[in-house]
């Protein structure tokens, strides 16, 4: 196995850890927003922030997954957090995309 191989495994072997804390911390945030979403003025407003923090948690146990993937076919599959970035991802309209 050549040396950038070697590299990378060990960078996504470090970032397994990173993802889970980010996964855990994800957690808790649902659960402390639950309080926000109570004290929302509008039902609108709570579902938003419940939404958006649940469907950031899908995109960390994507991007785990992807990970952990990697170690069987050694290729990371990163098309749906690009698209996010860009704001096509459908799950979201970000107003901060770059337009052509």
């Amino acid at each position: 196995m050549g040396l950038f191989k070697k590299v990378v495994d060990i960078i996504i072997k470090l970032m397994i850890p990173l993802v889970i804390l980010a996964l855990m911390m994800g957690i808790a945030r649902i659960f402390i927003d639950l309080r926000v979403v109570f004290k929302s003025p509008t039902i609108a407003a709570g579902f938003d922030t419940m939404v958006t923090n649940i469907l950031s948690m899908f995109i960390v146990i994507e991007l785990l997954r992807s990970i952990i993937e990697y170690f069987e076919i050694h290729r990371l599959k990163i098309t749906f957090y690009y698209r996010c970035l860009y704001g096509i991802c459908p799950e979201k309209n970000y107003d901060w995309h770059l337009s052509a």
